[in-house]
């Protein structure tokens, strides 16, 4: 049996690396798919190389466009994959536009579709990730849901029968990483531990907004002069492009680097004072 395992953006790939592992371990045969939605080597290829995993088997070029072009060519692809490789069952992962797509392609070629992250509602029907892992969950196969109260959201809306708690991947992800000697230091970037504080702006509904976004970038600076450290913030390409269209230029204090490896974001983030973030990632 065939199993294609969807990934499309970063956080899917860290997410879908245990899964990818544990088949491969248990001999499972399975391929991994790649959306291309992330698809430069800062957001993306990294990645793969810091976690150890192989280039993906498959890697399609969905990249920009609104939500529902996104969606249209995602599903489209991968059900043409599906049916080329002969999958018999696809797994996504999360709540993006690459998991929708997927599972919808999924859909359509008649495999039953496992959706990893099932569960997880924040209720504001605003954010596209909302409605993707909404719709997502209700025609998914398997729902494994990564706490108890991920379960209770799903009990309210599906059938008890397609649901398993099964912890949340990036936890065991960040576990592994743990217990692996350190690849990087903080002294690569110049900072001292406790005296920095570590700042992410990437989603659109931050960086969308003119207003939205210079106020963000005022609540950097405010917090960076009050607390007397600087703020490092890994910048997402976006965010950089909006702050140079809107030309919000940056305090001193604020320091912009680019966007950190997976390992070098660890390690930013297991010594700074603060985190200050819009990604439920990192949270």
């Amino acid at each position: 049996m065939s199993v294609a395992l969807v990934v499309g953006t970063r956080p899917e790939v860290v997410k879908m690396a245990p899964v990818i592992r544990a088949c491969r371990e248990q001999r499972v045969d399975a391929f991994v798919l790649h959306t291309g939605q992330h698809y430069d080597w800062e957001l993306d290829g990294v990645f793969f190389a810091q976690l150890d995993l192989p280039p993906p088997d498959v890697r399609l070029e969905i990249r920009g466009g609104d939500r529902d072009a996104q969606l249209a060519r995602t599903r489209s692809a991968v059900r043409a994959v599906l049916a080329e490789r002969g999958a018999h069952a696809v797994v996504v992962q999360g709540d993006t536009n690459s998991t929708l797509g997927a599972a919808l392609g999924g859909r359509d070629a008649g495999l039953p579709v496992v959706h990893v992250e099932a569960g997880l509602r924040c209720g504001d029907l605003r954010m596209a990730e909302e409605h993707n892992r909404r719709e997502c969950d209700a025609f998914a196969a398997l729902l494994c849901a990564p706490t108890e109260l991920a379960r209770n959201n799903l009990l309210a809306e599906h059938a008890p029968g397609r649901i398993a708690v099964t912890g949340n991947t990036v936890v065991d992800e960040l576990q592994r990483q743990l217990t692996l000697p350190t690849r990087h230091e903080l002294w690569d970037f110049g900072l001292a531990p406790r005296h920095y504080l570590l700042a992410t702006v990437h989603r659109r509904e931050t960086v969308e907004s003119d207003d939205t976004l210079r106020e963000v970038f005022r609540g950097l600076a405010l917090t960076a002069e009050h607390s007397g450290l600087p703020v490092v913030a890994p910048l997402h390409p976006r965010t950089r492009e909006r702050l140079q269209q809107l030309g919000i230029a940056l305090p001193e204090r604020v320091r912009p680097i680019a966007p950190a490896g997976y390992h070098e974001f660890l390690t930013l983030q297991r010594h700074a004072a603060l985190v200050l973030t819009d990604s439920g990632g990192v949270q």
